[in-house]
């Protein structure tokens, strides 16, 4: 006769058993496919580079290097408040300090409670996911973080009102003003520091596009914008509004300097691609016939390189040849 907490035992496991299982019918055959179709281990390249991207700063400062110039340049740091890297910046604060007060409250005051063990568990898976494949730089990845990062906020603003009424008060004016830091941003301090952006076009430390839709972008002085002015005024020459182009692996700002269309509907493919999409790809060039493709041999963004698809890219460098170069940029037409 096996005893009753044996018996528990028992149940549990096979609960478990019978838990996992379910998973893995669902896992095994979707983790086959994707492991044949070679998308797995474009995924996997992909989340490691943004992994490693984000641990060597990508995304999380102002500036990635300094500028030695002889006026400040707000545009940068206005760029900055109105991105989502602030939303990143205020995330990584939440869930660090959550983690190491509970870790200060648990070792060195001996006080931990229960309650605080789900907030401790939060803020630490939190923290792994910001490193994960979900904490790239755009909107949709991070806003999973921000999901948990506002329960946190919330949790922690109910418990301090119970002990510092004014306390709180202050807490949630600063987070409003977070949230509302576009109308803050476009109000109070564009009007403050544009002076300073205009010392920077006195003074000629900006580069411009010479092209009407690049006219409003703010280049470093060491960028080249040649490249892509002859580019822009190359394929407004040659190509009439209703043409269609191609620009590949990856510069979507491509379709937008010159308005023209993108004969597929992949305007930012992924080094994932699987034949499937790749196929689409293909397909779509082949029924809209582009007149140029804008063929960019060295672009690297995101582990996506011209060799990442490499259905597409045999396509391209069978059906068409070099027409002109300009930098980076090879202008290829159909053989």
């Amino acid at each position: 006769m096996f005893s009753q907490e044996k018996i528990f035992s028992i149940l549990k496991i096979k609960k478990l058993l019978t838990f996992f299982s379910g998973i893995l019918i669902i896992l095994v055959p979707f983790l086959s496919y994707l492991i044949l179709t070679g998308a797995l281990q474009g995924f996997i390249d992909q989340s490691l580079f943004y992994a490693r991207a984000f641990s060597q700063g990508y995304f999380n400062s102002i500036m990635e290097r300094s500028f030695p110039q002889s006026y400040f340049q707000f545009h940068l740091f206005n760029e900055y408040l109105s991105s989502n890297a602030i939303f990143w910046e205020l995330t990584k604060l939440t869930f660090g300090g959550i983690f190491i007060y509970l870790v200060y409250k648990k070792f060195i005051l001996k006080n931990l409670t229960a309650a605080d063990f789900p907030l401790f568990i939060t803020s630490l898976f939190g923290l792994i996911l910001m490193r994960s494949s979900l904490g790239r730089s755009d909107w949709f990845h991070l806003l999973f973080v921000l999901i948990i990062a506002g329960a946190l906020i919330f949790t922690l603003l109910s418990r301090f009102y119970k002990l510092q009424k004014n306390l709180t008060i202050v807490l949630v004016v600063v987070f409003l003003m977070v949230l509302s830091r576009p109308w803050i941003n476009s109000s109070f301090l564009q009007k403050t520091f544009y002076k300073y952006q205009t010392y920077g076009k006195i003074l000629g430390e900006y580069k411009h596009y010479d092209f009407e839709r690049g006219k409003e972008a703010l280049l470093l002085i060491d960028a080249d914008n040649d490249s892509m002015n002859q580019l822009v005024s190359y394929l407004n020459l040659q190509t009439l509004a209703d043409d269609r182009i191609f620009v590949y692996p990856w510069n979507p700002e491509v379709y937008f300097f010159a308005n023209r269309r993108n004969a597929t509907n992949f305007d930012t493919p992924y080094a994932f691609f699987t034949e499937n999409y790749q196929n689409q790809m293909i397909e779509q060039l082949k029924q809209n016939s582009p007149k140029f493709i804008v063929f960019n041999e060295s672009m690297k963004f995101g582990g996506l390189t011209p060799d990442s698809l490499k259905s597409v890219n045999e396509f391209i460098n069978s059906n068409y040849t070099e027409k002109e170069t300009f930098g980076p940029f090879q202008v290829l037409v159909k053989q």
